[in-house]
Protein backbone atom coordinates (compact mmCIF):
# COMPACT_ATOMS: atom_id res chain seq x y z
CA UNK A 1 0.00 0.00 0.00
CA UNK A 2 3.04 2.24 0.07
CA UNK A 3 2.81 2.78 3.80
CA UNK A 4 6.11 3.55 5.62
CA UNK A 5 7.50 0.59 7.56
CA UNK A 6 8.97 1.72 10.86
CA UNK A 7 11.20 -0.36 13.11
CA UNK A 8 12.53 -2.61 10.36
CA UNK A 9 16.24 -3.58 10.19
CA UNK A 10 18.11 -1.85 7.33
CA UNK A 11 21.59 -2.61 5.99
CA UNK A 12 23.71 -1.49 3.05
CA UNK A 13 26.62 -2.84 0.99
CA UNK A 14 29.00 -0.69 -1.08
CA UNK A 15 30.74 -1.76 -4.30
CA UNK A 16 33.85 0.15 -5.43
CA UNK A 17 36.81 1.71 -3.66
CA UNK A 18 36.71 2.02 0.10
CA UNK A 19 34.23 4.38 1.73
CA UNK A 20 33.97 5.26 5.41
CA UNK A 21 31.15 5.44 7.91
CA UNK A 22 32.11 7.53 10.95
CA UNK A 23 35.77 7.14 9.87
CA UNK A 24 35.46 3.33 9.85
CA UNK A 25 35.94 1.52 6.52
CA UNK A 26 32.75 -0.02 5.19
CA UNK A 27 33.31 -3.71 4.47
CA UNK A 28 30.69 -6.28 3.61
CA UNK A 29 27.19 -5.50 4.85
CA UNK A 30 26.75 -2.67 7.34
CA UNK A 31 23.71 -2.28 9.55
CA UNK A 32 21.99 1.09 9.69
CA UNK A 33 19.75 0.03 12.57
CA UNK A 34 15.97 0.22 12.44
CA UNK A 35 13.93 2.35 10.08
CA UNK A 36 12.40 5.54 11.47
CA UNK A 37 8.71 6.36 11.60
CA UNK A 38 8.82 7.51 7.98
CA UNK A 39 10.42 4.21 6.93
CA UNK A 40 13.87 5.69 6.28
CA UNK A 41 17.32 4.85 7.61
CA UNK A 42 20.11 7.36 7.13
CA UNK A 43 23.92 7.30 7.29
CA UNK A 44 26.81 9.45 6.06
CA UNK A 45 29.56 8.00 3.87
CA UNK A 46 32.90 9.61 3.07
CA UNK A 47 35.77 8.68 0.78
CA UNK A 48 39.42 9.59 0.26
CA UNK A 49 39.57 8.61 -3.41
CA UNK A 50 37.46 9.84 -6.29
CA UNK A 51 35.14 7.62 -8.31
CA UNK A 52 31.66 6.13 -8.39
CA UNK A 53 30.40 3.76 -5.65
CA UNK A 54 27.31 1.56 -6.06
CA UNK A 55 25.21 1.18 -2.90
CA UNK A 56 22.65 -1.59 -2.44
CA UNK A 57 20.24 -1.72 0.50
CA UNK A 58 18.29 -4.44 2.28
CA UNK A 59 15.19 -3.72 4.40
CA UNK A 60 13.61 -6.28 6.70
CA UNK A 61 15.69 -8.96 4.92
CA UNK A 62 14.42 -7.98 1.46
CA UNK A 63 16.88 -6.45 -1.12
CA UNK A 64 15.67 -3.13 -2.45
CA UNK A 65 15.16 -3.20 -6.20
CA UNK A 66 17.07 -0.03 -7.13
CA UNK A 67 20.74 0.49 -6.16
CA UNK A 68 22.09 4.02 -5.79
CA UNK A 69 25.25 5.41 -7.37
CA UNK A 70 27.30 8.05 -5.58
CA UNK A 71 30.10 9.93 -7.34
CA UNK A 72 32.93 11.15 -5.12
CA UNK A 73 34.70 13.97 -6.96
CA UNK A 74 37.79 16.11 -6.49
CA UNK A 75 37.50 19.40 -4.63
CA UNK A 76 38.38 22.86 -5.87
CA UNK A 77 41.72 23.37 -7.61
CA UNK A 78 44.46 24.19 -5.12
CA UNK A 79 46.96 26.59 -6.74
CA UNK A 80 49.78 25.64 -4.37
CA UNK A 81 49.20 21.88 -4.57
CA UNK A 82 49.00 21.89 -8.38
CA UNK A 83 52.19 21.61 -10.43
CA UNK A 84 53.78 22.89 -13.61
CA UNK A 85 56.77 20.92 -14.91
CA UNK A 86 59.07 20.92 -17.92
CA UNK A 87 60.84 17.82 -19.21
CA UNK A 88 63.98 19.95 -19.66
CA UNK A 89 65.18 23.33 -18.46
CA UNK A 90 67.62 24.06 -21.31
CA UNK A 91 66.71 23.84 -25.00
CA UNK A 92 68.71 24.74 -28.10
CA UNK A 93 67.35 27.93 -29.65
CA UNK A 94 67.01 26.65 -33.21
CA UNK A 95 63.23 26.87 -33.62
CA UNK A 96 63.01 23.08 -33.77
CA UNK A 97 64.07 21.67 -30.41
CA UNK A 98 61.36 21.95 -27.78
CA UNK A 99 60.47 21.50 -24.12
CA UNK A 100 57.32 19.64 -23.10
CA UNK A 101 55.37 21.43 -20.36
CA UNK A 102 52.86 19.61 -18.15
CA UNK A 103 50.36 21.32 -15.86
CA UNK A 104 48.67 19.04 -13.31
CA UNK A 105 45.70 20.25 -11.29
CA UNK A 106 45.21 18.91 -7.76
CA UNK A 107 42.77 19.71 -5.01
CA UNK A 108 43.95 20.24 -1.44
CA UNK A 109 43.71 16.48 -0.79
CA UNK A 110 46.01 15.57 -3.68
CA UNK A 111 43.25 14.40 -6.02
CA UNK A 112 43.76 15.24 -9.71
CA UNK A 113 41.07 17.58 -10.99
CA UNK A 114 39.74 16.76 -14.49
CA UNK A 115 37.52 18.79 -16.78
CA UNK A 116 39.06 22.22 -16.23
CA UNK A 117 40.12 24.56 -19.02
CA UNK A 118 43.83 25.24 -18.49
CA UNK A 119 46.00 27.62 -20.50
CA UNK A 120 49.81 27.39 -20.45
CA UNK A 121 51.41 30.78 -21.17
CA UNK A 122 54.97 31.93 -21.88
CA UNK A 123 56.56 35.34 -22.36
CA UNK A 124 59.48 35.79 -24.74
CA UNK A 125 60.66 36.66 -28.24
CA UNK A 126 59.75 34.55 -31.26
CA UNK A 127 58.20 31.76 -29.21
CA UNK A 128 56.11 28.93 -30.61
CA UNK A 129 53.86 27.44 -27.92
CA UNK A 130 51.53 24.66 -29.01
CA UNK A 131 48.84 23.25 -26.72
CA UNK A 132 46.65 20.70 -28.55
CA UNK A 133 44.21 20.17 -25.67
CA UNK A 134 43.12 22.73 -23.09
CA UNK A 135 40.83 20.60 -20.88
CA UNK A 136 42.48 18.66 -18.06
CA UNK A 137 42.24 14.88 -18.49
CA UNK A 138 41.44 12.22 -15.88
CA UNK A 139 44.87 12.77 -14.37
CA UNK A 140 44.24 16.52 -14.11
CA UNK A 141 46.81 17.22 -16.84
CA UNK A 142 47.26 19.32 -19.94
CA UNK A 143 50.45 19.55 -21.98
CA UNK A 144 52.11 22.02 -24.33
CA UNK A 145 55.35 22.25 -26.27
CA UNK A 146 57.56 25.34 -26.36
CA UNK A 147 60.26 26.22 -28.90
CA UNK A 148 62.20 29.38 -29.75
CA UNK A 149 64.68 30.64 -32.30
CA UNK A 150 66.28 33.24 -30.00
CA UNK A 151 68.60 32.78 -27.02
CA UNK A 152 66.64 33.79 -23.91
CA UNK A 153 65.15 32.79 -20.57
CA UNK A 154 61.40 32.16 -20.81
CA UNK A 155 59.06 32.13 -17.81
CA UNK A 156 56.09 29.80 -18.14
CA UNK A 157 52.88 29.82 -16.09
CA UNK A 158 49.60 27.88 -16.13
CA UNK A 159 46.11 29.28 -15.52
CA UNK A 160 42.97 27.34 -14.62
CA UNK A 161 40.64 29.51 -16.64
CA UNK A 162 37.54 27.69 -15.42
CA UNK A 163 38.08 28.88 -11.85
CA UNK A 164 40.34 31.88 -12.49
CA UNK A 165 43.24 30.28 -10.62
CA UNK A 166 46.90 30.80 -11.55
CA UNK A 167 49.11 27.94 -10.41
CA UNK A 168 51.66 29.01 -7.82
CA UNK A 169 54.48 27.08 -9.47
CA UNK A 170 56.12 28.56 -12.56
CA UNK A 171 59.05 27.23 -14.57
CA UNK A 172 61.87 28.91 -16.48
CA UNK A 173 63.07 27.37 -19.73
CA UNK A 174 66.46 28.61 -20.94
CA UNK A 175 67.01 28.63 -24.69
CA UNK A 176 70.72 28.39 -25.45
CA UNK A 177 73.01 28.47 -28.46
CA UNK A 178 73.68 25.13 -30.13
CA UNK A 179 77.07 23.55 -30.88
CA UNK A 180 79.66 25.79 -32.46
CA UNK A 181 79.30 25.79 -36.25
CA UNK A 182 82.56 25.97 -38.24
CA UNK A 183 80.94 28.11 -40.92
CA UNK A 184 79.63 30.64 -38.37
CA UNK A 185 82.56 30.51 -35.92
CA UNK A 186 86.15 31.58 -36.34
CA UNK A 187 89.29 32.97 -34.78
CA UNK A 188 91.66 35.89 -35.36
CA UNK A 189 95.39 35.83 -34.74
CA UNK A 190 97.36 39.00 -33.96
CA UNK A 191 100.18 39.14 -34.89
CA UNK A 192 100.76 36.15 -37.12
CA UNK A 193 104.55 36.39 -36.83
CA UNK A 194 106.13 36.31 -33.38
CA UNK A 195 109.69 36.10 -32.09
CA UNK A 196 110.28 32.69 -30.51
CA UNK A 197 111.66 33.99 -27.21
CA UNK A 198 108.98 32.51 -24.91
CA UNK A 199 107.92 36.03 -23.94
CA UNK A 200 106.28 37.65 -26.93
CA UNK A 201 102.84 36.27 -27.74
CA UNK A 202 100.22 36.02 -30.41
CA UNK A 203 96.70 36.83 -29.26
CA UNK A 204 94.11 34.37 -30.58
CA UNK A 205 90.50 35.51 -30.25
CA UNK A 206 88.04 32.65 -30.68
CA UNK A 207 84.42 33.45 -31.57
CA UNK A 208 81.94 30.60 -31.24
CA UNK A 209 78.54 30.83 -32.91
CA UNK A 210 75.97 28.14 -33.58
CA UNK A 211 74.37 27.32 -36.95
CA UNK A 212 71.81 30.10 -36.39
CA UNK A 213 74.52 32.66 -35.69
CA UNK A 214 73.85 32.89 -31.95
CA UNK A 215 76.93 33.62 -29.82
CA UNK A 216 77.77 30.56 -27.71
CA UNK A 217 78.11 32.32 -24.35
CA UNK A 218 79.48 30.56 -21.27
CA UNK A 219 80.96 27.79 -23.42
CA UNK A 220 84.26 26.07 -22.46
CA UNK A 221 86.73 26.54 -25.34
CA UNK A 222 90.23 25.17 -25.81
CA UNK A 223 93.16 26.38 -27.93
CA UNK A 224 94.82 23.56 -29.88
CA UNK A 225 98.35 24.17 -31.24
CA UNK A 226 100.78 21.77 -32.88
CA UNK A 227 104.56 22.00 -32.66
CA UNK A 228 106.68 22.04 -29.51
CA UNK A 229 107.82 24.30 -26.68
CA UNK A 230 104.50 26.16 -26.60
CA UNK A 231 103.06 28.17 -23.72
CA UNK A 232 99.30 28.80 -23.86
CA UNK A 233 97.48 31.16 -21.54
CA UNK A 234 95.00 30.15 -20.13
CA UNK A 235 96.69 26.75 -20.09
CA UNK A 236 93.66 24.44 -19.78
CA UNK A 237 90.68 26.14 -21.37
CA UNK A 238 88.81 29.42 -21.43
CA UNK A 239 85.13 30.27 -21.23
CA UNK A 240 83.39 32.42 -23.80
CA UNK A 241 81.75 35.66 -22.75
CA UNK A 242 78.36 37.01 -23.77
CA UNK A 243 79.63 37.66 -27.30
CA UNK A 244 80.81 34.06 -27.64
CA UNK A 245 84.46 35.12 -27.51
CA UNK A 246 87.48 33.91 -25.56
CA UNK A 247 91.05 35.20 -25.86
CA UNK A 248 94.21 33.09 -25.62
CA UNK A 249 97.88 34.05 -25.76
CA UNK A 250 100.47 31.81 -27.38
CA UNK A 251 104.23 32.00 -26.83
CA UNK A 252 106.99 29.61 -27.87
CA UNK A 253 110.72 29.12 -27.74
CA UNK A 254 110.71 27.01 -30.91
CA UNK A 255 111.03 28.81 -34.26
CA UNK A 256 108.52 27.11 -36.54
CA UNK A 257 105.13 27.48 -38.17
CA UNK A 258 102.34 26.32 -35.87
CA UNK A 259 98.83 25.33 -36.88
CA UNK A 260 96.19 26.78 -34.55
CA UNK A 261 92.57 25.78 -33.98
CA UNK A 262 89.93 26.27 -31.28
CA UNK A 263 87.63 23.61 -29.88
CA UNK A 264 84.10 23.81 -28.49
CA UNK A 265 84.78 21.48 -25.56
CA UNK A 266 81.16 20.64 -24.70
CA UNK A 267 80.33 19.57 -28.24
CA UNK A 268 83.80 18.47 -29.44
CA UNK A 269 83.70 20.77 -32.46
CA UNK A 270 87.02 22.05 -33.78
CA UNK A 271 87.34 25.27 -35.79
CA UNK A 272 90.57 25.98 -37.72
CA UNK A 273 92.09 29.34 -36.85
CA UNK A 274 95.17 29.61 -39.07
CA UNK A 275 98.91 29.60 -38.47
CA UNK A 276 101.41 31.48 -36.34
CA UNK A 277 105.01 31.73 -37.49
CA UNK A 278 107.54 31.86 -34.68
CA UNK A 279 110.88 33.21 -35.87
CA UNK A 280 114.33 33.71 -34.46
CA UNK A 281 115.05 37.09 -32.92
CA UNK A 282 117.79 39.53 -33.86
CA UNK A 283 121.39 38.33 -33.67
CA UNK A 284 122.74 38.41 -30.13
CA UNK A 285 126.52 38.96 -30.31
CA UNK A 286 127.03 37.48 -26.87
CA UNK A 287 125.08 34.36 -27.67
CA UNK A 288 126.64 33.94 -31.12
CA UNK A 289 130.05 32.33 -31.74
CA UNK A 290 132.82 32.02 -34.28
CA UNK A 291 134.75 28.78 -34.57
Amino acid sequence: NGDPLAGKPVSIAVAGDTVYQSSVPVTGTVSLGLSAADGTATTALTATTTGVRTITATGDGIPLAEPAEVAFTAGAVDAAASTLDSDRITVIANGTAFATLTATLYDSYGHPVPGKTVLIQADGTGLVLEQPLTVSDAGGQVQATLRAAEVQDVRVIAIDQTDGVTLTQAVTVTFIAGPADPTQSGATITPTTVIADGVQTAAITATLRDASGHPAAGRPVQLVVDGTDNTITPAAQGVTGDSGQAVFHLASTRAEVKNVSVRDVDNNVTIPAGTVTFVSGIVDPAASSLT
